[in-house]
C-alpha cells in the first residue's frame, strides 16, 4: 500500500515536471494543469475537509493566509454569477481559483518531492541537456524552464547565484527571452543578497523609482485612446511609442505599460474592488477581430491578462489580492534570509529558489490566470509553505555543523 501511494506520488510529479517543461504539448493538448489542480482537490477533501464539513488547517502561516484567497475567490464567483458576459468567459477565469489547489500537492507531498529529485535530479539534467538545443523549435517552454534550473543544482554549491546567473543567460540567448534575462539578474541579486531588510530596502527604493516612472510616462500612456479613428482593443499604441523616445526603446516592454495603466490608472477606483470573473479586463467592441491573436477582441479582452499575473489578479479580484500576496511575499521573504543555512541543509533551499523564478516570470507574463503556468507557481509555493512550516519541527534535529556548513 505504501509502494502504491509513492508511485502515484512520483507519477504525479512527472506529469507536474513535464506540464512545466513544454505546457504547449502537456496542457493545450492534455489539460495537464486541470488533471493536477483535481489531484489538489482531492487533497483538500483528504487533509483539510473533516466531519460535519468543519475545515482543519495546518498551523502553517502561508496555508492560512491561502485560505483567505479562497474565500476572496468564492465571493467573486457568486458575485459575478450575475456580471458575467457568459458561462464560457466565467469558467475560463477560474482558473485563477481552481489552479490554486495545486498549493495541496507540494504541501503534503513535500518529501516526496525532495526523494523524487533526489532519485531523477541526473535524469532530469539528462532530459534539459538533451532537448535545450532545440530551442527554436521549442520543445523546451521559452520561459519556464528557468524555473527548474535550480533543481538540477545540489544544494550545498556555493556558486549557486554564478550558476544560474549564466543559466539564464544562456537560455534567453537560446530561445530569444528577455523576460528569462531578466529573471537571472533578479535572481541573482535575490540569492546574494544577505538579510531581508537589505531586500525590503531595495524592493522600496525600486517600487518609488517606479512609480515615479510610471507618473511621468502617464500622458504619453494615456494617448493609447487618441488620434486613432479606427477601433483597435489595444489603442493606438503607435501613437504612444513616438510620444516619447524611452518608449520606442522595447515596444514590447512599452505595449505592456501601456495595459498596466489602464488597468491600473484607468479604471482607479473600481479596481479596488475587483471585477470578478467572466468579465472583460479591458473595453472592446463585440464582433471586432484588431489584435493579433488567435480569436476575436471579446475573447482576448476576458482571457488576455495585462502581461503582469499580480495587476491582472488585482483588476479582478481588488485590493484584498494585494494584501494576501504581499502578506505571502513577506512572511516567505523572512524566512528565507533569518534561516537560510537551514534551508540549505535541510534540503528546502532549491524551492526556495524555484519559487522566486516563477514569481519573477510573473511580472511580466501571463501565469496565475493561465492554466500554462498557473500550477507551477502554487505547486512551488506549496513546498516553500511546508518548508517553512517543518522548520519549528526539524530544525534541532538538524546538527550545527549541517546548519552552519
Amino acid at each position: 500500500m505504501v509502494i502504491k501511494k509513492k508511485y502515484i506520488q512520483f507519477t504525479v510529479i512527472v506529469a507536474f515536471i513535464l506540464y512545466g517543461l513544454n505546457s504547449i504539448f502537456f496542457e493545450k493538448k492534455l489539460l495537464f494543469n486541470e488533471m493536477l489542480s483535481f489531484v489538489g482537490i482531492l487533497l483538500f477533501i483528504r487533509f483539510v475537509v473533516r466531519k460535519n464539513y468543519v475545515l482543519s488547517i495546518p498551523k502553517s502561516s502561508v496555508f492560512k493566509v491561502i485560505t483567505y484567497f479562497w474565500l476572496l475567490c468564492i465571493i467573486h464567483l457568486i458575485v459575478s454569477l450575475f456580471l458575467k458576459t457568459n458561462w464560457y468567459f466565467y469558467l475560463r477565469n477560474t482558473v485563477i481559483f481552481y489552479a490554486s489547489f495545486t498549493f495541496l500537492i507540494g504541501f503534503y507531498w513535500y518529501n516526496s518531492f525532495k526523494e523524487f529529485l533526489h532519485k531523477a535530479r541526473h535524469i532530469l539534467l539528462l532530459v534539459v541537456v538533451a532537448l535545450f538545443p532545440t530551442g527554436t523549435k521549442y520543445y523546451l517552454d521559452r520561459f519556464s524552464l528557468s524555473v527548474f534550473f535550480p533543481l538540477l543544482l545540489k544544494k550545498d554549491n556555493s556558486f549557486i547565484p554564478l550558476i544560474l546567473l549564466l543559466l539564464n543567460f544562456i537560455y534567453a540567448v537560446v530561445f530569444a527571452s528577455m523576460t528569462v534575462a531578466i529573471l537571472g539578474s533578479i535572481l541573482f541579486v535575490l540569492i546574494t543578497i544577505r538579510h531581508y531588510a537589505y531586500l525590503r530596502l531595495l524592493f522600496s527604493t525600486s517600487l518609488v523609482v517606479f512609480i515615479a516612472f510610471f507618473i511621468y510616462l502617464a500622458p504619453s500612456l494615456q494617448l493609447y485612446k487618441i488620434g486613432d479613428r479606427s477601433y483597435k482593443l489595444f489603442g493606438n499604441v503607435e501613437r504612444v511609442y513616438t510620444d516619447n523616445d524611452l518608449l520606442r526603446i522595447d515596444e514590447n516592454s512599452s505595449w505592456r505599460t501601456i495595459l498596466w495603466y489602464r488597468i491600473t490608472v484607468e479604471k482607479f477606483p473600481k479596481n479596488l474592488a475587483g471585477i470578478g470573473f467572466g468579465t472583460p479586463l479591458i473595453v472592446y467592441t463585440k464582433g471586432r477581430n484588431t489584435a493579433v491573436s488567435n480569436y476575436d477582441d471579446e475573447h482576448d479582452a476576458h482571457v488576455t491578462g495585462v502581461h503582469n499575473t499580480y495587476l491582472t489578479l488585482f483588476g479582478r479580484l481588488g485590493i484584498g489580492y494585494l494584501l494576501i500576496i504581499y502578506t505571502i511575499y513577506t512572511i516567505v521573504f523572512k524566512e528565507f534570509y533569518a534561516y537560510k543555512k537551514y534551508y540549505i541543509a535541510e534540503g528546502g533551499y532549491l524551492f526556495f529558489l524555484s519559487f522566486f523564478s516563477i514569481s519573477i516570470i510573473g511580472l511580466f507574463n501571463l501565469v496565475l490566470e493561465s492554466p500554462i503556468y498557473a500550477s507551477l507557481y502554487w505547486v512551488f509555493l506549496g513546498l516553500v509553505a511546508r518548508a517553512i512550516y517543518n522548520r519549528p519541527l526539524n530544525e534541532n534535529t538538524l546538527t550545527s555543523s549541517q546548519v552552519s556548513s
